[in-house]
């Protein structure tokens, strides 16, 4: 009879950089956050969504850089911009 530590080690086999192990604690996870209604028949296609779309495990990495002053200062002087553009179609009549 295998034992807890065997089938962990059999769960953890890599295979490319991927192994079984985590794929389940990775779809596991999207089950505890999503809560299906029924996560027994959802399953595969939990598991299949986990496979083309796995969790990141570094959260922060995707999330953009705030912006520097120059930045802001662009993003403003381009609103003012569009706000003028803005009054002039409402008075020609265009919006």
């Amino acid at each position: 009879m295998a034992t807890a530590a065997e089938l962990r080690q059999i769960l953890k086999e890599d295979a490319n950089g991927q192994n079984l192990y985590d794929h389940l604690t990775q779809t596991l996870m999207r089950i505890l956050v999503d809560r299906p209604k029924n996560a027994y028949e959802a399953f595969e296609l939990i598991s299949a969504n986990v496979k083309s779309n796995p969790l990141n495990s570094e959260p922060d990495s995707g999330k953009p850089f705030p912006p520097d002053a120059e930045q802001i200062e662009m993003q403003f002087n381009w609103t003012k911009k569009c706000s003028t553009l803005l009054k002039v179609c409402l008075l020609v009549g265009l919006v």
